[in-house]
Formats: structure tokens, C-alpha cells, sequence
């Protein structure tokens, strides 16, 4: 469905603004696509992913109903994000495979060279024109370094995919890689240069296919060298030596874990990590902080215990079907990425990406 697909892709671009308005307006326009294709019974088959992805909405109407909640407008919104989550889940179930795998890989090799240019030409400046309040490492239209290697660790197993048989796409791949290593996240960067073995690698195991030869291999390592060598990996350096943030994100996990522990059946409620945050606060930087730079400890947090294990479930039926079709690795990666950062809690238009790879790896069978 090209329209789902441009408002996906719409609201990752959006991404930099930092009003909610253009997640609602995406979020309404997923939930009449959704009303659409039931509608025209252009319904796909009910697949795990579909129902495990309602019930964190469930959760939340729980927390409300239960009155746990300590902010009832964040956690009533956590219900409505969940929701069309969900719906994006099942929207995708029902799309050309081989279509959005091609189209998912070059929206993230379009965005990645808007990432660079955009950081050489236009700093602090999302796609060329829009202020963001940042002087440096706007990657696109992602404010937060971190978040935009998410979205490379996402896409970029995709492209690796049609590279197989492409010079232009393995250029683009590389393309790609290096633009996380422009932007300076370190854990970003080491799981994208650990992604992108693994993809090869399974790649290669696929008897049923035509299997990366060195040519491929020695392609990609050709293009990484020359991109990477043009632009240079100073702020990569630059961002080893920061000690005292990785001690303060380390104190944010550990007063995280602490609210999880005083909660840990109904937690604090969705959404209100950073109401609850002030009075488990070990240090104080002037700054405010809004997420706990750990998902996983968050969602432990806000939801309780049940709502961590509910999480590892989605985890647990999200990874097979992403291994085995290899260009939904990412999906992965980027778990992995979570206990470093917060990519679902502030970005919700990546949120409703990522579990759209999710609904079309995961999608019912027969």
C-alpha cells in the first residue's frame, strides 16, 4: 500500500520537530488506513506479533483503570502510541515483501546521504532547511545521533540484501555505514560494523540464493575506506573520551532500576518515567532529563515486571523471523541498542517504522 508507506516514511522525516503534532497526524492517518483495509477486507492473517503488540495498550488501559498511573494523560497517550503501533504491525503484514524490502533499504540510503552533506553543509540544520536548535550532528531529519543509527541499524541489512547483485547498492551500503560513524555514536557505530558480518554471513548460508562472493565483500570494504577516508571520523574520536556521561547514563539506569523495584507489579505507569525520575535522582547537571538512555530499564519502570517480561516476548517472537529473513536483523540490533538508549520513548515515528519491518518479517504464513 504506497500510501502507508508515505506516511511511514513522512513521519520519520518529521522526526526532527519537536511538537507531537506531526505524530498524531500520523498516528490518525495509520488508524484510517488500518479502518480502510478493513473496510475493503484487504485484512492479512492474525500472526503473534499483532496480538502481542495490543496488549502493552491493554497494560496501559490497565494502569488507568487500576489508577496506578501517576500522570494519566502520558499513560492514556502510551495506550493510543501502542495502538497504532499495532496497526502499523498489520498494515505491513499485507505489503509486497519484495517491494518494501527494496523500498526500506533505499529510503535509508536517501536519508543517510542527506545525514552526511546535511552535517558538512548545513550543520545543525535538518535536511538543509529547518533550525533545529542543535550546532552540530543533525543526521537528516534526526536531532539525536544515536536514534539516527537506529534507523542505519534498521535499514541497512535491507540494502546489504540488494547489494548482493548491485554495485550501486553496495556503494550505498557503505554509504550508509559511514554515515553512523560521521555522526559519532560509538555504540552505533560498533553495532552497525557488527551488523554488517553478520548479514553477510547469513547471506552466504542461504543455499537457496545466490551467495555474496568476495567481489562483494572487497566492494564494500573499497567503498567504506573511500567514504569514510572523505569524511573523515573526528567526532567519532572525539566522542571515546566522554567518561563522565557514561557515568551518568550508568546512575539513570541504576535510579531506573530502583523505580522498577519499589513497583515492580504495576510500575509507575506508561509514559511517566520522567515525573517519577526527580525523586530517584542520584546527580543533578542543571539539564533536564527527559528518558532513562535504557528502554529496557525504563519499560521495567513505567510498566512493572510484567510489562518487562511482555516486552521480551514481543523480543522473543520478533527474533527468529528476523534472523531467518536477514533483512529484518535489524530489528535486533536495535533491541540491543536499547539498553544504551531510548529509542521508542521519544521518536514514536521511528517506533511505528520499526514495527512495520516488524509486522512484514513477522506476517502470517498461509
Amino acid at each position: 500500500m504506497i500510501a502507508f508507506t508515505c506516511v511511514i516514511a513522512a513521519g520519520v522525516l518529521a522526526a526532527w520537530i519537536p511538537h507531537r503534532w506531526p505524530w498524531h497526524i500520523e498516528q490518525v492517518l495509520v488508524f484510517a488506513l488500518a479502518a480502510i483495509s478493513v473496510w475493503r477486507r484487504e485484512r492479512p492473517g492474525i500472526a503473534p506479533i499483532h496480538v502481542l503488540l495490543l496488549a502493552p495498550a491493554a497494560w496501559a488501559l490497565i494502569q488507568l483503570a487500576n489508577g496506578v498511573t501517576v500522570y494519566r494523560w502520558a499513560t492514556a497517550d502510551a495506550a493510543l502510541l501502542w495502538f497504532a503501533w499495532a496497526a502499523c504491525a498489520w498494515i505491513a503484514s499485507s505489503l509486497d515483501t519484495e517491494r518494501a524490502i527494496t523500498a526500506l533499504g533505499w529510503f535509508g540510503g536517501g536519508v543517510s546521504i542527506a545525514a552526511i552533506l546535511g552535517e558538512f553543509t548545513a550543520p545543525g540544520k535538518a535536511l538543509w532547511l529547518f533550525d533545529t536548535g542543535f550546532d552540530s550532528r543533525v543526521m537528516g531529519p534526526f536531532v539525536n545521533p544515536n536514534q539516527y543509527a537506529a534507523f542505519i541499524e534498521l535499514t541497512l541489512p535491507a540494502m546489504l540484501v540488494q547489494a548482493r547483485g548491485s554495485w550501486p547498492a553496495a556503494a550505498m551500503a557503505a554509504v550508509m555505514g559511514v554515515s553512523v560513524l560521521v555522526g559519532g555514536s560509538v555504540a552505533g557505530t560498533a553495532l552497525v560494523a557488527l551488523e554488517t558480518p553478520v548479514v553477510l554471513w547469513l547471506m552466504w548460508r542461504r543455499r537457496d540464493q545466490v551467495r555474496p562472493g568476495m567481489s562483494l565483500i572487497a566492494l564494500l570494504a573499497l567503498f567504506v575506506i573511500l567514504f569514510a577516508g572523505v569524511t573523515g571520523w573526528s567526532t567519532l574520536a572525539a566522542r571515546f573520551d566522554r567518561t563522565q556521561a557514561a557515568v551518568e547514563r550508568a546512575s539513570l539506569t541504576k535510579s531506573t532500576i530502583r523505580m522498577a523495584m519499589d513497583r515492580p507489579v504495576a510500575g509507575w505507569g506508561l509514559g511517566t518515567w520522567s515525573q517519577v525520575y526527580p525523586a530517584y535522582a542520584t546527580f543533578d547537571t542543571g539539564h533536564f532529563d527527559n528518558q532513562a538512555h535504557n528502554d529496557w530499564a525504563q519499560w521495567a519502570a513505567e510498566g512493572g515486571v510484567p510489562f518487562l517480561l511482555l516486552m521480551i516476548a514481543i523480543a522473543a517472537v520478533i527474533a527468529k523471523p528476523a534472523w531467518d529473513s536477514i533483512h529484518g536483523i535489524g530489528l535486533l540490533f536495535v533491541l540491543v541498542h536499547c539498553l544504551a538508549e531510548y529509542h521508542f520513548q521519544q521518536r514514536p515515528a521511528f517506533g511505528a517504522l520499526y514495527f512495520a519491518v516488524a509486522g512484514l518479517v513477522c506476517r502470517a504464513r498461509g
